[in-house]
């Protein structure tokens, strides 16, 4: 069975600006391709964006994604114009049994499964955090990355700093057939011309640190994303910079780090991605081209 996570701009309450709500959406399908069932996830006080759905090994599904209150945010103490996360967890047979919104911490950045059924959400925050009576408390100045794992009822149940560099922006996390988890991102550098590098941090399954490893595509790169294939190996694909024209930088790691391949993506292809997927011998990758104006889905050695 395969299940398909989106969006659904249609509402049936309407906001005072006259804009729709955004709902949150996921479809499980059959292999033939006949559709099961449809659950929608709606919140009254914001949009709802799915990005994350995984299913679990008691057959649950975990839908995640972005949250953004309603101006102003009266059901929230927070201040307007903070963007957050959803959860939420549906029976195998698509009956929502709970939901949970995050608007303080304020930046949700990756959602992941473990092989316990557990699931793991990235925050990213300016200063200390509590969720759940779980305190997020950052070592140093900046901005720092936790992980938290949430349990099968939605609790707030363990978390572990994922904080390599205070100018890392985090923008996904995979594990493997292991346990371990894989996180990426990418590091900014102050100067007169701004620069930054994908990175990848390797972590086991109890938040110990195994390896760190960065990419530089050119002057400017912007969020990546991972997979890991059957044998292991870590994908990393990510959208950058070279010179004036836009760039895909791919790159196949072993699970120990070691680069074994790394190209960039002709722009005849695409000069942006959207997802990756791995594929025998290389990755599956979508994205477009032509400024966006051209989709595409590609298959490429690596």
């Amino acid at each position: 069975m395969v299940n398909i996570v989106g969006t659904d701009p249609v509402d049936p309450q309407v906001r005072w600006d006259g804009q729709p709500r955004t709902q949150g959406t996921v479809t499980r399908w059959d292999a033939r391709g006949n559709m099961l069932w449809q659950s929608t996830i709606l919140d009254s006080a914001g949009d709802l964006r799915g990005s994350f759905v995984s299913a679990g090994v008691d057959g649950d599904v975990v839908i995640g994604g972005s949250f953004f209150p309603d101006m102003p945010p009266s059901a929230f103490p927070n201040p307007p114009f903070i963007e957050g996360g959803f959860l939420a967890r549906l029976s195998s047979s698509g009956q929502k049994l709970w939901e949970r919104h995050f608007v303080d911490p304020e930046a949700v950045r990756g959602f992941v499964q473990d092989l316990r059924g557990r699931t793991g959400v990235i925050f990213w925050l300016p200063q200390a955090a509590v969720v759940d009576g779980l305190v997020l408390q950052p070592k140093g100045l900046g901005m720092s990355g936790f992980l938290v794992w949430f349990d099968a009822a939605g609790r707030a149940a363990e978390a572990f700093d994922i904080t390599e560099d205070p100018e890392q922006r985090f923008s996904g996390v995979v594990h493997d057939g292991q346990g371990r988890l894989y996180v990426t991102g990418y590091v900014g550098h102050d100067g007169s011309s701004y620069t930054s590098e994908f990175f990848v941090s390797a972590f086991g399954a109890t938040g110990d640190r195994l390896w760190a490893r960065r990419f530089n595509l050119g002057d400017q790169v912007d969020d990546s994303s991972l997979a890991v294939d059957e044998c292991g190996d870590v994908l990393l694909v990510g959208n950058g910079r070279l010179g004036t024209d836009l760039g895909i930088l791919a790159a196949r790691m072993t699970r120990d780090g070691e680069v074994k391949a790394q190209r960039v993506v002709p722009l005849s292809v695409a000069d942006y991605f959207a997802a990756v997927a791995p594929a025998p011998g290389g990755i599956f990758l979508t994205g477009s081209r032509d400024n966006q104006q051209t989709f595409s889905l590609a298959r490429l050695g690596l």
